[in-house]
């Protein structure tokens, strides 16, 4: 019992100070989005990918996969919100773009360069093509994620719903 109650404290220690890292990748030439989130990385990998327009969840335990199921869409409120209770570090961003339109390539760059002062981005690649015979977009961008500071903004932000149960008088 004190063996299992010590690997609980390890875990959620754990949790606390090793970051997990997410590798999201776009490819508009090959059509490929994914997100993979590894944490301890031969230990557990998460994969989110694209499949006939709906997005696949592949959960992967010391290099088996133990989970593939299709995501179910959920309406949700604000997704921007969502983003804000991730807690990131060390973001990298690598873009390869180009457009047949010199001027939207342009704009591209400059609002590529204009979001770097709003988002704290470690490292930023950008390779715009301005002679690209046709449009594309490749993406790649890599960050730390604090899975336990994560995980309790999302509970903090979750609603309470408490049954009260009234009495009726007659």
């Amino acid at each position: 019992m004190l063996f299992l109650l010590f690997l609980v404290i390890l875990f959620v220690v754990l949790v606390f100070t090793v970051t997990a890292k997410a590798i999201f990748i776009l490819n508009t030439v090959s059509e490929e989005m994914n997100l993979t989130l590894s944490w301890f990385d031969p230990f557990l990998k998460i994969r989110i990918g694209m499949k006939d327009s709906k997005p696949l969840i592949t959960v992967f335990l010391l290099h088996m996969r133990i989970f593939n199921k299709a995501a179910k869409q959920k309406k949700r409120k604000s997704k921007l919100s969502m983003l804000k209770t991730v807690k990131t570090t060390d973001i990298t961003i690598s873009a390869d773009y180009g457009f047949r339109d010199k001027f939207i390539t342009g704009l591209a760059c400059g609002t590529v360069s204009f979001l770097t002062q709003l988002i704290p981005i470690s490292f930023l690649f950008q390779n715009p093509d301005f002679w690209a015979e046709k449009d594309y977009i490749r993406i790649k961008a890599t960050a730390k994620i604090n899975i336990g500071i994560t995980l309790t903004k999302i509970i903090k932000q979750m609603p309470i719903k408490l049954k009260i149960k009234e009495k009726q008088y007659a």
